[in-house]
């Protein structure tokens, strides 16, 4: 049964945070956010980098290749779904600690993993970590930050996201040239170093006022918010301005979320999220994590395949850069087609590319790398706006999770099925982001410039 008790937002929380301005507090509140998205990518390219001198070293056929690439998904999503429906009950911030420290174990422990059992183990580790804090980050960024500013901030964040797209391409680069047996080790060392530097600055973030309000504890919801206001005045040297009283929003209290989620007015929400989850990992790590073997599929060696890779996620960093700037200025759901339909376009045309003709492979991929990174912060922001407070991080993991967990299947189909046909490989994820399109314009709501509760919930 779903809930029907309702909380009114008696202190004004949608509206204080609506007025607050552009400043350097909510910029911090995003890149502590961004970290997830930072590792989330990180750790994916990081397999992709080194899964080359992992296949020589561990002598693995295609079967054996694609599944050592699948166990951090398959991590994903038991982590996306669990973590979800934790914060909700629990809290967003005090689970995006625990999931960032457990990123942090899986990676080290991946480092010095002795055989190819330990390896899958500790990348599932790995996984579960990922996938609970990309859960969690989105809903915690989409709920602390103002309705004109939401798109923004979440570019902001995944700005910093995709700045690991060239810190683990070169980094591979350089450790796999080095040390062509242990160099991938060195990669995923470097990758739980940073995770234990940045817990220590993710644990001073504060809690989602939104999240102590869905379970009627309003005065630590105005404590919260109260402490936010007053930073952001002494960092800004100004007063807040005014905030209108006239009208207050409804909350549906928190009681069974998960159940929720198959509810009326909630389960439609449910499947377009996880039907476009679910395509768009076909469409994004399918590309992502299998372009540097299918470049070797068309004839490069290890070290130029992991280069040229690297350069074209590069052009990952001008997708959100695009997103921050477009902002709420444009429906998210026409956006995403958009970015959707433009990675098709030049995934097919990196497949149609001869393998001699470097600049033209190198230039495709960089295009392709934009798009589908502005397609990944939008998404960010679309999900769990489509979703109530009291079920918005547990629709966010089930979508995100469902997604990692038919991953799976689709690594199975390019890294097995499709194995050494770089032309078919590319054009099944091309076809991913196509349907992705139709799912999207079959679904009709607007949340772009719309408050939370305006969009899922309804005024006192």
């Amino acid at each position: 049964m779903a809930s029907t008790n309702k909380v009114v937002d008696s202190i004004n929380m949608v509206q204080r945070i609506d007025r607050l301005p552009f400043n350097s507090y909510l910029v911090y509140l995003a890149l502590v956010s961004g970290m997830g998205l930072f590792f989330d990518i990180y750790d994916i390219d990081t397999m992709s980098a080194s899964i080359a001198p992992i296949r020589a070293i561990f002598h693995l056929n295609a079967l054996f290749t694609t599944l050592t690439i699948s166990m951090a998904f398959l991590g994903m999503f038991f982590g996306s779904i669990i973590s979800g429906s934790l914060a909700d009950k629990y809290g967003r911030r005090r689970l995006f600690v625990i999931t960032l420290a457990i990123i942090a174990i899986g990676s080290l422990l991946t480092a010095i993993s002795a055989n190819l059992a330990e390896l899958w183990i500790f990348r599932f580790i790995t996984g579960f970590g990922i996938g609970g804090d990309i859960a969690v980050v989105w809903t915690y960024l989409t709920e602390m930050t103002p309705t004109k500013y939401r798109g923004t901030f979440m570019g902001i964040a995944m700005i910093l996201g995709v700045l690991s797209l060239p810190t683990v391409g070169l980094t591979a680069t350089y450790f796999v040239s080095l040390y062509p047996v242990v160099g991938w080790r060195y990669v995923f060392l470097t990758g739980a170093i940073i995770a234990l530097v940045v817990l220590g600055v993710r644990y001073l973030a504060p809690e989602s006022p939104r999240y102590y309000l869905i379970h009627n504890n309003q005065q630590e919801a105005e404590k919260i918010l109260a402490g936010i206001e007053t930073r952001i005045e002494r960092s800004t040297g100004k007063k807040l301005s005014s905030y209108d009283t006239s009208q207050k929003y409804a909350l549906t209290e928190y009681k069974a979320p998960f159940r929720e989620l198959f509810s009326k007015g909630v389960a439609a929400g449910t499947i377009i999220a996880s039907v476009i989850w679910i395509f768009q990992t076909w469409g994004f790590y399918g590309f992502t994590a299998f372009l540097p073997l299918i470049l070797i599929a068309k004839g490069y060696t290890i070290v130029h395949a992991i280069f040229y890779t690297a350069i074209g996620w590069a052009g990952g960093f001008l997708g959100p850069v695009l997103v921050t700037l477009i902002g709420e200025r444009l429906e998210r759901r026409y956006l995403l087609s958009i970015y959707a339909a433009l990675s098709a376009i030049f995934i097919f045309a990196l497949a149609a590319t001869p393998a001699g003709i470097v600049s033209l492979i190198i230039f495709f991929a960089f295009l392709v790398n934009i798009f589908i990174q502005a397609w990944a912060a939008t998404l960010y922001t679309f999900v769990p706006e489509i979703f109530p407070a009291r079920v918005r991080a547990s629709g966010a993991g089930l979508a995100n999770g469902l997604g990692r967990g038919f991953n799976v299947l689709g690594l199975l189909v390019i890294g097995v099925a499709l194995a050494g046909n770089p032309t078919s490989q590319l054009s099944f994820t091309a076809i991913s982001w196509i349907i992705c399109i139709i799912a999207l314009l079959a679904f009709h709501i607007k949340t772009s410039g719309r408050p939370l509760e305006e969009i899922t919930e309804k005024t006192a």
